[in-house]
């Protein structure tokens, strides 16, 4: 059982803009010209993910795009500055498998956590929920949903800048039994300063009635209200705020409940209907992207926002088996190769479904150009079945366009994949990749 009283999650907000369609004169050919430098191997633990995802032939069965460093408010990338040294501007965020926040059957409290991307008038949050499955019993609950201020340890103060009361679940999701809750809450915020959704029950008898906000497990890092990485989910025990993680979450050896180990996608609509957030609600686990042979995966990459340099690139990679070498390469749309070579080899992937992250540094920084588009992707052309790279790409649900409006890059990047032809674009997804800085 998934144990814990209150989540509060971080989450760093931008704003974005369906995957724009690219016209690259060579829609993927196997093959390495020139190699860029640099080494691949280990740059950390990676994760996998679980819901309904891909298949080997680039079809998606569900989905949704997101985002995981601070936004662009006009592009859904990362912003050029004001970072200079070691920057990430890709989208590294990872998940394993979705878990349930059961303890409002205890009735208890939960609180989201964001920092704000702007200053303006926020009119209504959502946060992604279920009454299925599961997830709830009875008539699933009633709900007050309150915005406060950050407090000590970074959680809520106990002021209320908004509060909506009697919220029903199935009234609030628009029918559905698993999607976005969405509650109408009027308050000013500033940009940067860290605040609290908090939200109680308040119906009858939560442990017969009751439902639960919908959590990614991730991995278990520090929080910080600066990376939306640093998502945290924390519980209130005895009047105390704590961390929280499913007791189920790979990365929580210890498997207590009081340790980071979760993430909550999160999208806010302002005054003026701009919309911004982190849609990253699910990671593919079951149904893997997969690289090897004539199947590929990359990111189209359309960089609408200051230009930035990047001296290194990542991505996040399972293995199965004993594949060949994994092989990256970089386009510019119009322009000649900008780089390919041998990302990584089997060793350098850990055995296990949890990805690895790998990592190469150009031979020289690449400047990502405002308004160029770029595809950067991934083949094993020497792996055949059963040995090949697997990736569990990230997503939310794919039904709500403002919902992919939050993603990374917005609705114009998004996850590619090709058996062997034409690249088919996975709207809803996106990679967990890094480009960095330096």
């Amino acid at each position: 059982m998934f144990r814990g009283y209150a989540v509060s999650i971080a989450l760093i907000l931008g704003a974005v803009s369906s995957c724009s369609s690219d016209s690259f004169s060579n829609p993927g050919a196997a093959g390495s010209s020139h190699d860029a430098g640099g080494s691949g191997g280990d740059a950390g633990d990676g994760s996998a993910g679980k819901e309904a995802g891909l298949d080997a032939g680039g079809d998606v069965k569900d989905g949704a795009a997101g985002s995981k460093d601070a936004q662009s408010e006009d592009t859904g990338l990362p912003d050029a500055g004001p970072c200079v040294t070691d920057c990430e501007r890709g989208q590294p965020l990872e998940g394993y498998d979705r878990a349930s926040f059961d303890w409002f059957k205890l009735g208890a409290k939960a609180a989201v956590t964001f920092v704000s991307n702007r200053t303006g008038s926020i009119k209504e949050i959502g946060i992604p929920w279920r009454i299925d499955g599961g997830y709830g019993a009875g008539d699933t609950g009633v709900y007050s949903f309150e915005l406060q201020t950050n407090g000590a340890g970074d959680f809520p103060s106990g002021n209320a800048l908004a509060s909506a009361s009697n919220v029903s679940p199935p009234a609030a999701m628009g029918g559905k039994t698993d999607g976005l809750i969405t509650v109408a809450l009027s308050a000013v915020v500033s940009a940067g300063a860290t605040y609290h959704l908090v939200v109680t029950h308040t119906g009858t008898d939560p442990a017969q009635n009751w439902s639960s906000l919908n959590t990614l497990m991730s991995p278990i890092v520090p929080w910080d209200g600066a990376r939306s990485f640093g998502a945290r989910i924390a519980f209130f025990d005895n009047g105390v705020w704590n961390p929280w993680s499913s007791e189920d979450n790979p990365w929580n050896v210890a498997m207590s409940n009081s340790v980071n180990g979760g993430h909550v996608a999160l999208r806010i609509k302002w005054a003026d209907d701009a919309v911004s957030g982190d849609p990253y609600a699910f990671s593919a686990v079951a149904d893997p992207g997969v690289i090897g042979g004539t199947s590929k995966i990359g990111q189209l990459i359309v960089w609408n926002t200051k230009p930035i340099v990047i001296g290194k690139f990542g991505l996040a990679v399972a293995k199965e088996g004993t594949p060949g070498d994994l092989m990256w390469h970089l386009e510019k749309n119009g322009a000649p190769e900008v780089g390919t070579g041998v990302l990584a080899k089997a060793s350098d992937i850990k055995a296990g479904s949890t990805p690895t992250w790998v990592t190469k540094n150009f031979v020289a920084p690449v400047t990502l150009e405002e308004g160029a588009t770029y595809r950067l992707w991934f083949e094993s052309p020497d792996s055949t079945a059963p040995n090949r790279y697997v990736v569990h790409p990230v997503y939310g649900p794919g039904d709500d366009p403002m919902w992919l409006e939050t993603g990374w890059g917005g609705q114009d990047s998004c996850m590619i994949q090709s058996s062997g032809g034409a690249w088919n674009q996975q709207t809803a997804y996106d990679l967990s990749f890094s480009l960095r800085t330096q």
